[in-house]
């Protein structure tokens, strides 16, 4: 079975996402600077430092936000959405049981889900799973499960499907596409 191909991360997000180590850096630098400059207090250093982290922030933010639109757009497009999935009806505690993130595909045969390393790695980190023709029940009742923390606006929904009944949570972009694409009657052994 072939991978799902998912578009690579663009240089802005991984500039972004590894920012953070620059900034100890930025930090100590600027507050030794600072001082040889002549700024005595100790609380306006940081004021400061911490002001122009936020710009830089700001600054790489925006054209790492504006590439990862574009980059799940592309995906979109092709019929691959960023989600994870869990199995409600698996064995409490299982690994099946937890929510496993990755990029699922929707063809005209149905729905495949495949892991993925991280949000940056769009690489497959496990082997494809066929989930076959699938019908979008509603929202899923969530009992003592937490929600997956990948997005703020993603939603969970059930679906059940030929390999059983799932759980997928999604940003509402990509359940737009999904419903679109979601079977009306069910097939086999729905």
């Amino acid at each position: 079975m072939d991978d799902i191909v998912r578009t690579k991360a663009g240089r802005w997000e991984k500039v972004f996402a590894y920012s953070y180590l620059g900034f100890t850096f930025l930090g100590i630098l600027g507050n030794s600077l600072l001082e040889d400059a002549g700024v005595e207090s100790f609380w306006i250093r940081i004021l400061l430092i911490v002001v122009f982290m936020i710009v830089v922030l700001v600054v790489l933010g925006f054209p790492a936000v504006c590439a990862g639109r574009r980059r799940l757009a592309v995906d979109r497009a092709n019929g691959v959405v960023e989600c994870a999935v869990r199995f409600p009806s698996s064995v409490s505690g299982s690994l099946r049981d937890l929510w496993d993130g990755g990029a699922a595909q929707i063809t005209a045969d149905g729905l495949a889900f495949q892991p993925q390393g991280g949000q940056l790695q769009t690489k497959p980190a496990g082997k494809k799973r066929k989930l076959g023709h699938f019908v979008v029940v509603g929202p899923a009742e969530m009992t003592g499960k937490k929600t997956p923390g990948w997005g703020r606006s993603w939603s969970i929904r059930e679906l059940h499907t030929d390999a059983g009944r799932i759980h997928l949570a999604a940003s509402p972009k990509s359940w737009a596409l999904i419903e679109g694409r979601s079977n009306r009657e069910p097939h086999g052994t729905l």
